[in-house]
Formats: C-alpha cells, structure tokens, sequence
C-alpha cells in the first residue's frame, strides 16, 4: 500500500525551519557562554531532529551534510573541540547553507552550493583532537539501588539505518547521557559471510541494562528517527513492558514509515496537552475568513443596536435585553477569535541576535543587543509587516549610531554598545522601541542638510523633534559615504512608509551623545479598530483613536488667518494649522464658521494639525473593509466601514490626508 506522506514532508519543514532558529539563538548565547551545556545540547538536538527527519523524508543531501556537521557539534560535545569565534562563524555558514539545503528540497530555491568545501571545513574542524569510543562497554554489572530505576533496552537497528543517515552507535551515546549503562551486550548473529556482506547495512543488535531517574520518553528519543525494520523494546526490572515499542514492518523504500519529530507515551501526552491546553496548526486563509465572518457579526450587531434605539423599549423589555445580551457575546467572540490571530513579537525580534551579530562584526564594533517585552502579542499581519521597517533601524543604529570601541572609551563611555528592542502596551496600542547609547542624531547637520535639499527654509523656526523627522523624507541622508549598510537614504523613508500603511506612527527623540530612540505606535490588529466617528456634510468619517490627541471646540479668539501660513487655531500658546476636513474631500459643510464646528487634534511626522469637521459622533469599534481590494486606492483614505444604519464610513488614512494638505499649501505658496 502506498503511503501519501506529502502533508509529513509539510510538517518537517516547518519544524525543520523552527529547529534551525533554535540552533542559530542557542548558537549565539553559547559564544557568550561557551560553559553553557544545555545550550549545546540544545543545538545537538536540532541538528539530529533535522538530520533524521530529512533522511526519513528522502531528501540524502540535507542528512549528509547534517551528519558531518553533527560530527563536529559531537566533538564540542565531549569537550574535545572548543567554541570560539572562528568555529561560531563556521556554524553559523554551516546553519545558512542547511537553510538554502532545505530551501532547495521544497523546490522554492532551484539550485544550492556545492556542499563538499564546507563539509571539509567542518572534518577539519573535528579532527583537532583524536576521537574516543563512542559508547564504554562494560562487562560487570553494578548493584542497583533499586528496582524502580532499573531499566532494560534492546535495539535492533534496521539493515538501511546507517544509509538512512542514522548512526546507531551516536545514538547509543545519546543514552549513556541520560543513564548509566551498567550492562551491554552485542549480538553479532546477523552478521552474514564475508561475500554476501553490505559496508553500508547494519547487522548487530544491543542489549542494555541502565540506571535512571529518567522517564521513558526521555530514554527512547535518541531513537526517534528509526525508521524500516528498526526496534527498540524498553522495559523495566520487574519485566513490565512500560516504554515505546517502535517496531515498524519492513517497506519498500517509497513506503518509509513516518516517525514524528517528538514521540511521547500516551500518558505522557495526555499529561502535557492539559497542562498547556494543547494546540492546533490553522491556515492563515480559514483565519482570515473566520475573522471577516466576526466583523460581519459586528456589523449586524450595530445594525441591531441603531433599530432598537427607535424602538418604545417599555413595550420590549425582552427583545432589549436579548438585543443587550448578544452585543457581550459578539463583544466576548470577537476578542477571542481576534486573539487567535496574535502572536508574540518575539516572532519579529527572532532575527536581530544573528543580524547584530553578523553587522557588529563587519563594522569592528561591540554591541549588545538588549531585547524586553517579547511576549507581547500584535497581530500576525503586523508583525510580518514591521520586519523589514525594524530591520533598518536596526542597521542605521549599528552604522550611524553606535561607536566604534576606541572612539566609546575616549567618550568616556563603556567600550561595548547597547542596542536595546523592546514591546509593550501603551493604551489602546502597542509600542515598539528601537534605542541605543550610541551618538545621537546631529541636529545642526540635519538642518543644514534639509536647508541644503530645499526641504526647509532657513527662516523656519522648528522644534528638535520637528528636524528628526527630515530624516524620514525620501533621500534624505546625512552619510559623509554610501556603505554596504546605509548612506542612500532610503531605508527610512521605507519605515515611515510602511508603519503608516499599517496605520501606525513613528516618533524620534535623541540626546546628543546618549543615544536615540525611535518608537514605533501600532495598532492592536489591522482588521478592527477603535475610531472617533465625525460627520461632515451629510458623509460619516472615522480618525483611528490610535492617531488622536484630543478633541477641542474652538473659540473665535482662538482661530486666525495668517498671511504665507494659512488658517490656524491657538491652543494653549501653541499655533496648529487647521485642515478644513470638507476641502479635503470636496463636500459642502453644513457650518459656516469653525467656531460652530469641532477640531480634532493629530500628531503626523512630528507635526500636529487640527482636522475641522462639523460634528463629533461618539466613539466605536468598526471592521476595516479595503477600498484597493473594491474599488482603487484613495489619497488620504485608509478603507472603509458599514455603520448600524447601513450608511459607508471612510476611515481616515491619517499620515496620506496630511501630505495631501502640506502639498496643497506648498501649490498655493
């Protein structure tokens, strides 16, 4: 019978691709902390997990070139090899080059490079010291202390396990790590004549009587990649069968059992699914319908609310209170099935110990990389989407901020920079941080800069945090040369751009000589929000409460019209340019003076305006719906919302309706 083992190939790469960001954040502690066993260990674990898991699935150049790489993790293991910079660079190429390995087996990359160098490398690297014996053989059995700890193990490797990449003398010591062998036997009896031998078949079976506080599960994993005939049978003293029988038949080659990557006893399974409430793999596709259905409900649930507000609720009590009562079970549904799709930002900062590490050493410096608030959860669209933004910052602050050790001990400063990412809540929102006790931004070199492009005027008087925000315009750049990091002035462009297409913010401060700080304001999810509706004219519009200050009504002393600046509102000894909301858009307002309207105050790129409309609304949660996927992508609108009465809201695209203000000021200077 043919097996389909498509959907278990799925499975290993991503567990393959899981495996191999543990072994790169294990790698990169443990060349801080080379007397860290556990993170060697850990690193072991992976590279077998991927080795025995590819040679199952049929994909021979991933194993072979695991094996020789897990040679020399062996040798490190049993303190025969030391961890140091120049082996750290070598497992991190070995690491890069099983990813592309991996990446060709799923047929998303067409061809790799040829492994043999680096296999080299890594003989060459295990060969410093001479090898020992796998696994000590001894003859004479030891007292026991008791019956409970006194375990029997027979394993009879299958004749294809060595070609499966499986080497069952490594396996074997894997277990004397977790017990103490007191017996082992060997038998040779299927060893066949000298003529009919296969080098490459494996004809003996071992016999083992061991020591241990150990558990079951823990003693069979080192074979849990067994595969074709192969058996391991363990049992205790009193001749109980306890652990797992992993006997399987004998299959044609296309027919290789599968094995899973973590095998555990039923009762043991059992024990950990309701300790951590267990968990279920979900497309992201049947996610996103789920979630669309909800804002579906909300709408429905809004629209229900609005018709029994006309309603005489003395004569319908009942339909009220039901109306009341399926509004907390849309409210409590809605958080949940929303919470489905958050997911820790560790998701993000995963990438950064290996991209500090790799930039730290081109650029000759010394850094350490502090990260804070990696349990805090953001929506998966959002943390996809903030990679890149993030990864420039990241790059400009190791080039342009952080100094160089020499140039940090004469500041008086410690000779290793800190670079620090942190997440946490902050109100309705979360906030990213990007920071470092680097140079700070230079504010006169900014400005002259700016000056220079024509983006400013001499004349204008701006506030530091309005200059650190030139940074963010196209091209901009103070670099003195262009590098491989950063210099063409596009990378923060690219992050302002891309956390305001999230609906996000980005706020710089910076302390000459202490360093500079960039946070990043995001919103909890990209598929409901929290807004302030406003009417102008007859048309309903939503400002994000992510991107709101407050909201004010305006005196009459307040608001003036100033020659070369245009129309603007004092508040509280602070001049704001007013957005007029219905110029924007090309309505007639129905008042007549902004004294009889409501002004609604945001901060954009530094700047803060106030938006005129005619009427404040109330606040609400509304389902985004896209115009681009509808309709066509709209300047200054972000998408739209189905209100309680039926009526389309346009949801304000905060950071676009600016820029198309400021364009229009500049036309008409």
């Amino acid at each position: 019978m043919s097996i389909d083992i498509s959907s278990f190939r799925q499975a290993f790469f991503e567990e393959s691709a899981e495996q191999l960001d543990e072994f790169e954040s294990s790698l990169l502690q443990l060349e801080r902390d080379p007397s860290d066993r556990e993170l060697l260990n850990c690193i072991f674990r992976c590279a077998h997990s991927i080795k025995g898991g590819s040679a199952t699935f049929g994909f021979p150049e991933v194993a072979s070139f695991t094996h020789s790489l897990e040679t020399l993790l062996d040798e490190v293991r049993n303190s025969r090899v030391v961890i140091d910079s120049t082996l750290s660079r070598l497992l991190l190429e070995s690491l890069d080059h099983m990813r592309i390995l991996i990446s060709v087996s799923k047929g998303e990359v067409e061809s790799a490079p040829d492994s043999a160098g680096l296999i080299a490398r890594l003989v060459d690297a295990s060969k410093t010291s001479p090898k020992a014996s796998p696994v000590p053989v001894i003859v004479e059995e030891q007292s026991v202390p008791g019956s409970e700890e006194l375990y029997q193990l027979d394993f009879k490797p299958g004749q294809d396990s060595i070609r499966r990449g499986n080497d069952p003398l490594r396996m074997l010591e894997d277990l004397r790590g977790i017990a103490e062998v007191t017996r082992i036997s060997c038998d040779k009896s299927g060893i066949p004549p000298m003529e009919e031998m296969d080098p490459e078949a494996c004809y003996i079976a071992w016999s083992l009587t061991m020591i241990t506080t150990a558990n079951e599960a823990e003693l069979v994993e080192p074979f849990e990649f067994i595969a074709g005939d192969s058996v391991v049978n363990l049992t205790v003293s009193d001749g109980f069968f306890r652990g797992a029988n992993f006997a399987t038949p004998s299959v044609p080659e296309d027919d290789a059992p599968v094995v899973a990557s973590k095998r555990k006893p039923a009762q043991e399974a059992a024990t950990t699914s309701a300790k951590d409430g267990g968990t279920i793999k979900v497309s992201s596709e049947k996610l996103d319908k789920l979630i669309n259905l909800v804002g579906e409900l909300i709408i429905s649930q809004s629209m229900l609310n609005s018709v029994t507000e006309e309603l005489d609720t003395t004569k319908l009590v009942g339909l009220t209170e039901a109306v009341s009562h399926m509004e907390r079970s849309s409210r409590e549904l809605q958080e949940q099935v929303m919470g489905l799709r958050l997911l820790q930002i560790k998701m993000a900062f995963g990438r950064f110990p290996r991209l500090v590490h790799d930039l730290a050493s081109v650029c000759n410096k010394k850094i350490e990389l502090r990260l804070s608030g990696e349990e805090t959860e953001l929506d998966k669209n959002l943390i996809e989407a903030i990679g890149d933004p993030l990864t420039h910052l990241v790059r400009n602050s190791i080039d342009h901020g952080l100094e160089p050790a020499e140039e940090r001990l004469n500041a008086g400063k410690p000779g290793v920079g800190v670079l620090s990412l942190s997440a946490y809540h902050e109100g309705g929102s979360i906030t990213i941080e990007v920071a470092d006790d680097g140079r700070g931004l230079n504010v006169e070199r900014i400005l002259a800069k700016a000056i220079d492009r024509g983006l400013v005027s001499a004349d204008d008087n701006l506030t530091d945090e309005q200059i650190y925000q030139l940074i963010f315009q196209p091209g901009f750049s103070t670099a003195e040369q262009v590098t491989d990091l950063s210099g063409r002035g596009v990378g923060m462009d690219i992050v302002n751009q891309a956390i305001a297409a999230i609906g996000g913010s980005v706020k710089v401060t910076s302390v000459p000589g202490k360093g500079c700080s960039t946070r990043i304001r995001l919103p909890l999810t990209m598929a409901i929000l929290e807004g302030q509706s406003m009417a102008v004219a007859d048309n309903v519009y939503i400002i994000p409460l992510t991107s709101i200050i407050e909201c004010i009504r305006p005196r009459q002393e307040d608001v003036h019209d100033i020659a070369q600046t245009g129309e603007v509102v004092r508040v509280r000894e602070e001049f704001l340019p007013v957005l007029r909301m219905h110029r924007a858009f090309g309505v007639e307002p129905k008042i007549s003076e902004p004294w009889d309207g409501s002004m609604v105050l945001v901060e954009c790129e530094g700047r803060k305006i106030a938006i005129l409309v005619d009427e404040l609304l109330g606040q609400s949660q509304v389902v985004i719906k896209s115009l681009e996927t509808n309709y066509q992508k709209v300047e200054g609108i972000a998408g739209a919302t189905i209100l309680g009465d039926g009526r389309v809201a346009l949801i304000i695209d905060v950071p676009g309706l600016v820029r198309g203000f400021e364009g229009q000021k500049k036309k008409a200077a």
